[in-house]
């Protein structure tokens, strides 16, 4: 499991190892900096990142924007402008990408982090959520392709789909069981299932979400996930263990 991966695209490569240091010390992991076009295409090519940092005016023919388009298009990602340039031409181009911020330098690391927070969060709710949901921004779980954004400490955690084994309602509170860890976020058990995967995670009693992939074994109505025992409600019985093949 592994913390947001960000892309530092930055036409000086001092203030973007700056930038990278400033991230690191967040949480989050970081691709670059780099300071082309050419360059950080190619490095997407090769790697997997979850949001992108992008200066307009970069090093080459291609400047930040149409880096930003390509990003838009090829990976539907959240994409920030760092930059210093206030024509109103360039802000123009700029907001046509549709950024999730536009932050003028010189800025401060508090307020990339809060952008690169709102951007994980607005992004997720934009691609996943079906309806409007009043109170998601102060909520700390966030779907985007095949894992969760878990909030931990002042970050949000990475976690693939696949290392979720079990999640616990706790009041207002839900428990997210991963491999090796255990998350406690301010969001209901409810909410939590409208954002799984159907087809891997099971509701099995009032208080209870299985990953059934996890699933080792089972006895009378209780599910066993390594050495943790999982009640099976009544009402749940029969479409939950109608999913396992028996002899």
């Amino acid at each position: 499991m592994v913390t947001a991966k960000i892309l530092i695209v930055e036409d000086e490569i001092l203030v973007g190892r700056d930038m990278a240091e400033h991230l690191a010390n967040m949480g989050y992991n970081t691709l670059g900096p780099m300071n082309s076009y050419a360059t950080a295409k190619a490095s997407l090519e090769q790697t997997d990142i979850d949001l992108a940092l992008i200066d307009i005016k970069l090093q080459g023919a291609k400047d930040g924007i149409e880096l930003a388009q390509f990003i838009r298009t090829a990976l539907d990602l959240p994409i920030i402008f760092l930059t210093s340039m206030e024509n109103p031409e360039v802000v123009e181009r700029a907001k046509a990408v549709h950024p999730s911020a536009f932050l003028l330098k010189p800025f401060n690391a508090r307020s990339v982090g809060i952008a690169i927070e709102m951007a994980l969060i607005n992004h997720a709710l934009y691609k996943n959520t079906r309806t409007a949901i009043p109170d998601a921004p102060a909520e700390d779980v966030f779907p985007i392709r095949k894992y969760l954004f878990l909030r931990k400490d002042h970050f949000f955690q990475r976690v693939a789909f696949d290392d979720i084994h079990w999640i616990k309602a706790d009041g207002n509170y839900t428990e997210f069981h991963a491999s090796g860890e255990r998350f406690v976020q301010t969001i209901q058990l409810s909410k939590v299932e409208d954002r799984l995967p159907k087809d891997r995670f099971r509701r099995v009693h009032r208080s209870y979400i299985v990953n059934i992939e996890s699933v080792v074994g089972f006895m009378g109505n209780t599910l066993y996930i390594k050495k943790q025992e999982i009640p099976v409600g009544e009402a749940y019985r029969q479409g939950v263990f109608s999913l396992f093949n028996s002899i």
